[in-house]
């Protein structure tokens, strides 16, 4: 009976500390309940994140997509430009070699043209020294010629000076005086008479192939 007034004391003193123990375990409960509940929200929470994540990671993923089809466009665009260019490179190449060879070209027929213009300026001074040489020459003669004929002038002058003294002469030797009439009359004189009529036209044959006629 002891005992189990004991037992029963016991009990009765343990029964506030079971029901402090009942009351921390149903705080404890609801506090893991309350945890659970705010773990599971989060979850959900998280849930939802990864969701919105996930759309917003493929519609990124789909942009990326179309972009990546752009870019590729947009490549294949630019190839095609790069390749035209290339065409177009090569093309003002060989426009400019052509030039280049053009420009040679004009710069040998430039140089060939100078050395025939130096050629000529120099051919031109040897002419223009022919003609110098000529013009003294023509000079020359023209004062030789006008000295010649100023002395052929003054020689006619004094040719037919002589001329007229040598007809006066013949002239005197043919007017005869009354003697030399008289002794032509006699056959001795008659032959000096005609002695001094044929020196008479033998000088005056002379005088004629000595005279200067223009």
């Amino acid at each position: 009976m002891k005992k189990l007034v004991l037992a029963l004391c016991i009990a009765l003193l343990a029964l506030p500390a079971l029901a402090q123990q009942d009351a921390n375990r149903t705080s404890r409960e609801r506090e893991a309940l309350r945890r659970t509940q705010a773990a599971l929200k989060a979850a959900q929470d998280n849930q939802a994140g990864l969701q919105s994540e996930k759309a917003a990671l493929s519609k990124e993923k789909e942009l990326l997509a179309q972009q990546a089809q752009r870019a590729r466009s947009q490549g294949q665009a630019l190839q095609a430009e790069l390749k035209q260019a290339q065409q177009e490179l090569a093309r003002l190449q060989a426009e400019l070699d052509a030039q280049k060879r053009q420009t040679a070209e004009a710069q040998a027929a430039a140089e060939a043209n100078e050395k025939q213009a130096l050629s000529l300026q120099q051919q031109g001074r040897v002419l223009q020294a022919l003609v110098d040489e000529r013009t003294r020459v023509n000079l020359s003669l023209t004062a030789l010629l006008e000295r010649s004929t100023k002395l052929l002038a003054e020689a006619e002058a004094k040719n037919q000076q002589i001329y007229a003294v040598g007809l006066t002469l013949i002239e005197h030797l043919r007017k005869r005086t009354p003697y030399d009439r008289a002794a032509a009359a006699d056959p001795l004189f008659g032959l000096a008479a005609v002695r001094l009529e044929n020196e008479a036209e033998q000088l005056r044959s002379q005088l004629d192939l000595q005279r200067l006629v223009r």
